[in-house]
């Protein structure tokens, strides 16, 4: 029955896209997909998530400014839940963050609206539904939460039991506005609702006041802001030669997101931590400058959520915790090489990026885990003599295709690496009650990302007359 129903999708998509004229590539942003606590609990808090994705839109007009739309889009879904425990043993402001950005996930959709004219620019209202295909990399996720007490020992605060619905196929429906600034930019607002959760669990908090437990549950349904570029048609004629890269002072505006992964370096003389995977989601905007065929240079700035973390060896499980936000300004260099008939160019860059974090926090985190042969108790404390600027040089390569003389496509990956600590975490753990050990975990603030990004072309925008 799925598979009729994927094949479904797909034909009704396919048959839409053959027909309907206007095309659109465009990236979004989404925040919502809070996870749902039943009954909720005063240890709980629901921190909206931020995620990303790829959109591609195809649009015919019926009649009377009546329009049909078909999108495609691939994207992330991101969640985080947030542990501030009221338990009668610890101190109340103790609060312990999870996150996954492990979940990925295609969808099909089909719209009707209508366009409406305001001072030359046109307003597009629609509403519609589709279908949404999920994949995730860690389906069964643990979480724990515990507190050391003034002998030593450690009690369990909180746990967690999450089941990610893997490879199902869940309807929507939406409502959008998009508004087109000029003959190429559009801008917009989204909200999609799915009908059914794509993740289940259980949780259960320890030692409060009175029991508190019950059942989590997930739905994507989040807000969305949107740009997207309208490819052209009249920008097709044979006789209109793609060189606009191949010029210089072409000026460009950006708009990019990536999966990103953050590295540690673990320092344990006992040899038991391993980095953990730390996925998250950055954004941001940048514009470029054609300087000299083939070189470009750019800048922007990019928001990042750094994320902290250890793996035990041979456990699936980890503990992670919220780390800092933070500001990235870069400053690169790259250049144009043609593959492709001046269309696909193979790019590779490198630059420098200046990173600003905001004030310390709390930065303790703790949990256990515990299996049939195994318990395991840590905890690790982030040390805040570190430094709140610092710096990284970027190397990366990628691909970027040139689409209707005005807008590039790129794909891209990137390496970040430090040079000054941004983050120390101080650690202790015990196993099976042997004695506590101690290890450091360290950042310099690197990471590597999967970035994809839509930089659409001003022209000789700065060009001398």
């Amino acid at each position: 029955m799925k598979t009729f129903k994927i094949v479904l999708l797909l034909f009704c998509l396919i048959v839409s896209l053959s027909v309907l004229g206007q095309k659109y590539l465009g990236l979004s942003t989404n925040f919502g997909n809070q996870l749902k606590f039943t009954p909720i609990s005063e240890g709980i808090k629901r921190p909206f998530a931020v995620s990303g994705n790829l959109n591609f839109v195809s649009q015919e007009n019926i009649n009377n400014n009546w329009v049909l739309q078909s999108s495609i889009r691939l994207g992330v879904l991101g969640h985080e839940t947030k542990i501030v425990p009221y338990d009668t043993l610890t101190d109340l402001s103790d609060s312990f963050s999870f996150f996954s950005y492990s979940n990925f996930y295609g969808g099909i959709g089909v719209q009707i609206g209508k366009e409406i004219y305001i001072k030359n620019r046109t307003l597009t209202i629609c509403s519609g539904a589709g279908g949404t295909y999920y994949y995730s990399m860690f389906p069964h996720e643990t979480i724990y939460a515990s507190s050391a007490l003034p002998d030593g020992s450690h009690v369990n605060l909180f746990d967690a039991v999450i089941e990610f619905n893997n490879n199902s196929l869940i309807g929507f429906v939406k409502l959008s506005t998009l508004f087109q600034l000029n003959s190429s930019l559009v801008l917009g607002l989204e909200y999609s609702y799915h009908f059914k959760p794509i993740i289940k669990g259980q949780y259960q908090f320890y030692h409060t006041p009175t029991p508190s437990s019950g059942d989590i549950t997930l739905n994507q349904n989040e807000l969305s802001v949107i740009i997207m570029f309208k490819l052209l048609k009249e920008n097709l004629r044979k006789e209109k030669a793609l060189t606009l890269i191949r010029g210089q002072d072409n000026f460009y505006l950006g708009f990019d997101t990536s999966l990103a992964n953050d590295w540690f370096k673990i320092e344990d003389d006992d040899n038991n931590l391993v980095s953990t995977p730390l996925y998250n989601v950055t954004w941001g905007f940048n514009v470029r400058k054609d300087i000299k065929d083939p070189i470009f240079i750019e800048t922007g700035f990019i928001y990042k959520y750094y994320w902290n973390g250890i793996g035990f060896k041979n456990i699936s499980n980890l503990g992670s915790g919220s780390g800092d936000n933070s500001w990235l300004i870069p400053l690169r260099f790259g250049l144009y090489a043609n593959i492709y008939k001046n269309k696909v160019y193979f790019v590779p860059l490198i630059g420098y990026t200046f990173g600003i974090n905001p004030p310390f926090g709390s930065g303790r985190t703790t949990g256990s885990y515990m299996d049939s042969n195994t318990v395991i108790e840590y905890q690790y404390v982030e040390n805040p003599n570190v430094s709140r600027f610092f710096s990284l040089l970027q190397t990366g390569i990628g691909v970027e295709a040139l689409l209707y003389n005005t807008l590039l496509f790129s794909i891209s990956a990137n390496y970040y690496s430090g040079f000054n600590t941004t983050t120390h975490l101080d650690i202790t753990y015990t196993i099976n009650n042997n004695p506590p050990s101690k290890a450091i975990a360290l950042s310099k603030g690197q990471f590597g990302n999967l970035n994809v990004g839509l930089k659409y072309s001003f022209g000789q925008l700065f060009a001398r007359k």
